[in-house]
């Protein structure tokens, strides 16, 4: 259920990642692969209907093993019927079929609904349209205990340019984020070898922060592909590499 007026603002990227998120989720239970599922929008009140974001559902629909029992499109502007035309007519036909939009007030379509077993009860929403959360919120905190369980190896399946990745080879010196790191450190080569204990040790925690915040990680190859290594480790990736390019300069 996507509430209409809160959600609005929120970037199509970010509704992407939701929306795949939560299908991922749901299609590991049987009872879902079976009855399939009911997509329910709220654009009651909005005063623009984001055609982008219709499409981008649609995409995610042709992408993922979706079996819609519903999709229902809930609005009160009528220069909404227009767009919501054009987002029939390039849905999937599993998905046209069974493609329902609804104008009125929320009371309005919480009666229509009901004609198609949707519970008023079900829906996360009060009378006048604003979301209620109670629910979602244990919800978030019960897949935080779960995913908190997953071994860390099956976290990272391909790693990103501003990865660094630990190890040797070819591959581990060729892939990007090495590549850049190094870079850094020959930079502040001349600050490492000439401070003290203490000012090397921040210099390392300035790097790595550097690296966090430019969104990489510090990635180790497990059995399982790569994971991501704690500060202590990614620290010591740091330090052994300003001392390889000390030792490199010198034998050259």
């Amino acid at each position: 259920f996507s509430v209409g007026r809160r959600a609005a603002h929120v970037p199509v990227e970010t509704r992407r990642r939701v929306f795949w998120y939560l299908n991922m989720i749901a299609v590991q239970d049987k009872e879902y692969q079976q009855r399939g599922t009911n997509l329910i929008h709220d654009c009651i009140n909005q005063e623009h209907f984001f055609t982008e974001r219709g499409t981008m559902i649609v995409q995610l629909m042709n992408a993922l093993p979706i079996k819609p029992a519903g999709i229902h499109v809930c609005y009160n502007n009528p220069t909404f019927h227009r767009s919501l035309s054009l987002c029939t007519w390039i849905m999937p036909a599993e998905a046209k079929v069974r493609f329902r939009y609804h104008y009125g007030s929320h009371m309005e379509v919480f009666y229509v609904l009901m004609g198609y077993g949707i519970l008023r009860s079900i829906l996360p929403v009060t009378d006048d349209g604003e979301p209620i959360t109670d629910k979602a919120k244990e919800w978030i905190r019960k897949r935080l205990e779960i995913e908190s369980q997953i071994p860390r190896e099956d976290n990272v399946t391909v790693p990103q340019p501003t990865d660094i990745l630990l190890g040797r080879g070819e591959k581990v010196q060729t892939c990007p984020g090495n590549i850049s790191l190094r870079r850094r450190l020959e930079i502040q080569r001349s600050a490492y070898d000439n401070g003290s204990k203490a000012e090397r040790s921040l210099l390392i925690d300035l790097t790595l922060q550097s690296v966090k915040g430019a969104g990489g990680r510090f990635l180790q190859h497990g059995k399982n592909g790569y994971y991501e290594v704690d500060d202590d480790v990614a620290r010591k990736k740091i330090s052994h590499d300003w001392r390889n390019l000390r030792r490199n300069n010198k034998e050259g």
